[in-house]
């Protein structure tokens, strides 16, 4: 099976998000471009146990590039073929 790795920024991210979860029930994750948002957000929807994830991208080509990174990405399919996506 995959293993999706995180750096450490990102695991104090994931922490914070589900430290927020704790008490809110929706997050915002605000961070710099090129410093993994995206990766923590499939990494947090793979590791969930919610019923439903949402993730809004500003832009197609943003869209198009989380498919390729993750849904089409060979690396991943053994972690993405139990999800449905709409894009």
């Amino acid at each position: 099976m995959s293993k999706i790795t995180l750096r450490k920024h990102q695991r104090d991210a994931v922490n914070a998000i589900n430290n927020s979860f704790k008490t809110h029930d929706k997050c915002l994750v605000k961070m710099f471009c090129g410093t993994g948002k995206t990766r923590i957000i499939f990494y947090m929807m793979i590791k969930s146990n919610y019923n439903l994830s949402v993730i809004v991208f500003p832009s197609i080509s943003l869209v198009s590039q989380f498919n390729i990174d993750y849904i089409q990405n060979n690396n991943w399919i053994d972690l993405t073929t139990q999800y449905e996506y709409m894009s």
